[in-house]
């Protein structure tokens, strides 16, 4: 997406003083300063799943405003593509999905210049594979793929290289993981896990797993009480810092790397002017911009590092040339 001139360096002070008047804690917490504003980073393509139209799509770079996709992946028992929720880019390129559909569930990787009929390049699908139905999904600098089974309250892992009805390599879950409707997923840099779950005693809840965590392994923290505003979180997402963001339906939530327990989060982007409805993933690029997947609004919008309250998406894809419908999923490369 393109990044506005507003970022000027001659605006940031203004900006920030402004920004840093906005309350940003949870509940009885203490408002807390800005961090420092992120360098600019490279215009990204972005990438989304439409889980009302059951496609995948992307868009390529400048990312902004009623534009149509470079490609779109159709719905059908040849691509497998049934109720996208999650999506993620891998180093090469390639397009992961998770497919939730009852009946037809599965986590696949595409060529996202692929013909519309195209077969997925690999399929986790089938019995062995105990996927039920998946929803956030992320991969290891190894290769291994975690995968978040959200009514069967337990986090896959496949190894490197896993296609077909395969088992996992290896499966969390068990009364002490306090899984509970898991959802988003996400690894910080030392490769430990943070899954977004979407029930719970406060309505939801934010568990971190050690990176070797298995069977039913205890988490090392959770997130989780009335002052965390975590309630149905949705996607989740740790940027460079171990800063961790999570959408619930109308917000995006920043929590500091150390919070743990009923802690407020350090910064809330709510209100008229985000955007934000019914809002799926997350994803947080090297410079500390947030993209989200807005199905509410069937827009796709980016914001500013080290914006909070109710501010205007620094750039949005949305109208109907986008054939956005009811996106879910979001990633960018």
């Amino acid at each position: 997406m393109i990044r506005s001139v507003r970022r000027a360096a001659s605006l940031l002070p203004a900006i920030i003083a402004l920004l840093a008047l906005c309350s940003c804690s949870g509940g009885s917490g203490v408002a807390m300063s800005l961090d420092t504003p992120s360098p600019l980073v490279v215009n990204p393509s972005v990438y989304v799943a439409n889980s009302g139209s059951s496609t995948l799509a992307w868009y390529a770079a400048p990312a902004v405003g009623d534009i149509a996709p470079q490609n779109v992946l159709t719905g059908n028992s040849t691509t497998g593509i049934f109720g996208p929720t999650f999506i993620f880019v891998d180093r090469a390129g390639f397009v992961w999905c998770s497919n939730a559909l009852p009946g037809n569930t599965n986590v696949s990787k595409y060529d996202p210049n692929a013909l519309p009929l195209t077969p997925p390049v690999i399929q986790l699908a089938g019995r062995k594979t105990h996927l039920g139905p998946p929803e956030g999904l992320v991969e290891d600098p190894l290769g291994s793929l975690f995968v978040a089974n959200g009514i069967s309250n337990n986090i896959l892992v496949f190894a490197p290289g896993a296609n077909g009805d395969v088992k996992p390599g290896r499966i969390i879950s068990g009364k002490k993981t306090l899984l509970n409707s898991p959802t988003g997923l996400a690894l910080d840099a030392s490769g430990n896990i943070y899954v977004a779950n979407g029930g719970g005693t406060y309505g939801g809840s934010v568990e971190e797993f050690a990176a070797t965590a298995n069977k039913d392994a205890a988490p090392l923290r959770i997130i989780a009480g009335l002052d965390t505003k975590l309630v149905n979180p949705r996607g989740i997402a740790i940027d460079s810092q171990g800063q961790i963001y999570v959408t619930t339906s109308s917000a995006v939530l920043l929590f500091t790397a150390d919070s743990m327990g009923d802690a407020p989060p350090l910064r809330v982007i709510s209100g008229s002017n985000t955007m934000l409805s019914s809002a799926g993933e997350i994803v947080v690029d090297n410079g500390g911009d947030m993209y989200v997947a807005s199905a509410g609004k069937n827009a796709l919008v980016e914001f500013a590092a080290g914006v909070a309250g109710n501010a205007a998406p620094l750039s949005a894809i949305v109208g109907p040339t986008t054939q956005l419908n009811g996106p879910s999923g979001i990633a960018i490369h």
